[in-house]
């Protein structure tokens, strides 16, 4: 097994989570450990092919999930915390833009389920 990334920036992951492929090779991180709705510190990063690693987005309280779509056009990030799944448009190079929220689930402590990967 060979590490591929272990910080962004010279700080070191804390706690890497979920991972998806998507086109060109890139390859899409979580990283959940430490945040929540009262300090929302997660992010999502990308490493590319070539080994390039870019922080994507941040301030999510905890990614639980992360998907490409089919068509390689929107990235989905389940937020456990907040009961919604996000989605950002995906460029041709791998970048996102367009935050939003794609579905709210029901308050938590309203709902039997949330949403988890």
């Amino acid at each position: 097994m060979t590490t591929v990334a272990e910080s962004y920036q010279g700080r070191p992951f804390n706690g890497l989570n979920d991972l998806c492929f998507g086109g060109a090779g890139n390859l899409y991180l979580t990283e959940p450990k430490g945040s929540g709705t009262n300090a929302p510190s997660g992010a999502v990063h990308r490493l590319s092919a070539t080994g390039s690693l870019t922080h994507m987005a941040a301030e999510i309280p905890f990614r639980m999930g992360i998907a490409v779509d089919p068509d390689q056009a929107k990235l989905y990030v389940s937020d456990r915390a907040t009961n919604r799944i996000l989605v950002w448009n995906l460029a041709s190079d791998g970048t996102v833009a367009n935050r939003r929220t794609l579905y709210q689930f029901p308050d938590a402590s309203e709902a039997k389920a949330r949403p988890a990967g």
